[in-house]
């Protein structure tokens, strides 16, 4: 008897683990799942895509490739590194087309084309080239979790994954705690830009 139910609280186990894994949402493609994830704390990465013009690039089922998004907390440091609020750079994408540009690049060095990584297959010292321009990331693993760093980003901080595994039909998509950058964001005060 005492085998039988070993074996049946076995069963029951493994049934639950695989009710779980599945009831995670898998996307039809970046924009749905930017859409979904906004009001979870991702409004200005949803923000940012359609101020550059990308929910139809972002809305391509087929695309494969893993998205590092910043989470809005991280997307205001960027903006008040650069001595705005997050909606002031918002709202000057719209209207200036030299940082449309230097934000598109930085969204494109957030994006690992080709390849739908999950958070923990990530290994230690791996370089991941991002589409831009063939720049790379560094991965890193600890007992903290896995953490990602550019060339610039924000005094050497590496952006660590804080939700993983955002999937999408053929990519994924990890919230990350900083924006990396390739470059430096000029200040972007009322005479800047």
């Amino acid at each position: 008897m005492a085998r039988r139910t070993s074996w049946l609280a076995l069963a029951l186990v493994a049934a639950l683990c695989c009710a779980a894994a599945s009831a995670a949402p898998v996307y039809d493609n970046f924009a749905a799942a930017l859409d979904a994830q906004a009001s979870g704390g991702y409004m200005y990465a949803k923000r940012l895509m359609d101020a550059l013009d990308l929910r139809k690039k972002y809305s391509d089922p087929s695309t494969v490739a893993t998205m590092l998004v910043p989470s809005d907390a991280a997307f205001a440091a960027l903006a008040k590194d650069a001595g705005v609020t997050a909606d002031e750079l918002l709202a000057k994408v719209q209207t200036n087309k030299a940082l449309k540009g230097l934000l598109s690049n930085a969204l494109a060095y957030n994006t690992i084309p080709g390849r739908a990584i999950g958070a923990f297959q990530f290994t230690q010292g791996e370089k991941v080239v991002t589409a831009q321009a063939g720049k790379a990331l560094t991965a890193a693993r600890s007992a903290d979790g896995v953490f990602l760093s550019g060339d610039l980003n924000k005094a050497g901080t590496p952006a660590k994954i804080v939700d993983a595994n955002i999937r999408t039909k053929a990519g994924v998509a990890h919230g990350v705690n900083a924006v990396l950058l390739p470059f430096n964001l000029p200040k972007l005060g009322p005479k800047s830009l």
